[in-house]
Formats: C-alpha cells, structure tokens, sequence
C-alpha cells in the first residue's frame, strides 16, 4: 500500500506519478525506483522505513483548506452512511426510522 501511495502522491509525471506532490522529484524518483527493484519483503520494509525518516519531516503537502463536517441523526432516521471521504451527502442511503 505504500508504494502504491508514493506512486500516486509523490513522484513525477515521467516515474508514473499522478498527483507530483514531493518537492524534491529527482529525489524520490530515485527512491522510488530502487525500492520497485527490491525483492525481499524484509529489505523493502526496512528500505520504506528509511525512506520514511528522511521525509517525514519536509512535509509534501501543506493544507490549503480544512473541512469539518458535523452530523446529528434522530429517531425518524434509521440509518444513514454519508460516505467514506466526506465528498459527497450520499442522502441515497438514508432509511426511514420509526
């Protein structure tokens, strides 16, 4: 799940990366190609423990925007499921209560 979350999030365009959030590309596309040749489970956890420390620090992505959402269900309401990364109301899957 890491890897796939470094592919997404933090290396560039040319590596395969989605999103290009890490500020240092040479960097983590370095990294992050080293890590792919890695075929023992044991070395790459020890390798994404490394990768780790050296940036848990530099911060690749700074908050723009904080959403808090709060909500409150009744008697009338007998379920309700608003989804699972706050995008959407999912008012689709509310169900009556008594």
């Amino acid at each position: 799940m890491v890897m796939q979350n470094m592919a997404v999030s933090w290396i560039s365009h040319e590596a395969g990366g989605l999103v290009v959030g890490y500020w240092n590309l040479p960097k983590i596309d370095t990294a992050f190609a080293a890590l792919r040749r890695v075929g023992d489970i044991k070395v790459l956890h020890a390798e994404l423990r490394k990768v780790n420390r050296e940036t848990y620090a530099e911060y690749p992505f700074y908050p723009v925007i904080a959403r808090n959402a709060s909500f409150a269900v009744g008697p009338r309401i007998g379920d309700w499921s608003p989804g699972d990364y706050w995008l959407a109301w999912h008012l689709e899957t509310v169900k009556k209560g008594r």
